[in-house]
């Protein structure tokens, strides 16, 4: 379920299933790292693909934001554009 609507959009970032359970990190772009989320990568079925693995983020003010790095996954960078869902494929 996500929240969105006037100046909030949300993220889905999809990844593969080795990152079942991991906890991905995302920050504003140019704020402190303190101004950091973060989500859990779960399997989610998709009605006619099966299981995708992603990360939720539900509700983000609309901006600049980077996909911290985890393990050798790099950062990446995005924008979330409010009343929609953006997403970034980290496979």
């Amino acid at each position: 379920m996500v929240d969105i609507g006037g100046s909030v959009g949300a993220l889905v970032v999809t990844t593969t299933a080795a990152l079942d359970g991991a906890q991905i990190e995302i920050c504003p772009r140019g704020a402190d790292r303190a101004a950091r989320t973060h989500t859990i990568v779960r399997p989610r079925q998709v009605p006619g693909r099966g299981p995708v693995y992603a990360g939720v983020f539900p509700a983000l003010p609309a901006g600049e934001y980077d996909l911290l790095p985890w393990a050798e996954r790099p950062p990446r960078s995005f924008a979330i554009t409010g009343s929609a869902i953006t997403e970034v494929d980290w496979s």
